[in-house]
């Protein structure tokens, strides 16, 4: 999975949302996506990642959702941010796993249950 994408494919995450539906993001924004090693009765508020103290945030908060309690929280993703946003990174945490395809533009149009949110576009198509 090296994220590179040509004319004709472009190498995305899908992210699971509680409500069913999934954030599409460019494989490249993502630093890295993990299991959440938690203990139950102290859920994380910080991860401590490569040398840097990320706030982890709900990916359902993120996208102006309702949020999931962090118990809920099993896997996190590092999303690099734009040149122009501090920090740098930015971790969210949500319930499930990602998921890695290579897809063409119109499996992109036709994907089920994808969504892309104004928040990412935002703060990550600059990255």
């Amino acid at each position: 999975m090296t994220g590179q994408n040509s004319e004709e494919h472009l190498d995305i995450a899908l992210l699971p949302l509680a409500d069913g539906r999934r954030v599409v993001l460019p494989l490249e924004l993502l630093a890295e996506v993990r299991v959440l090693e938690q203990e139950p009765e102290s859920p994380p508020q910080e991860l401590s990642w490569r040398g840097h103290a990320l706030s982890l945030d709900s990916l359902e908060g993120f996208c102006g959702l309702p949020v999931l309690q962090p118990e809920q929280w099993k896997s996190v993703a590092v999303c690099r941010a734009a040149a122009y946003c501090d920090p740098a990174f930015r971790a969210l945490a949500f319930d499930g796993i990602g998921e890695h395809r290579r897809v063409s533009a119109a499996d992109l149009e036709e994907l089920d249950g994808a969504t892309w949110f104004s928040e990412f576009e935002r703060l990550y198509a600059s990255a």
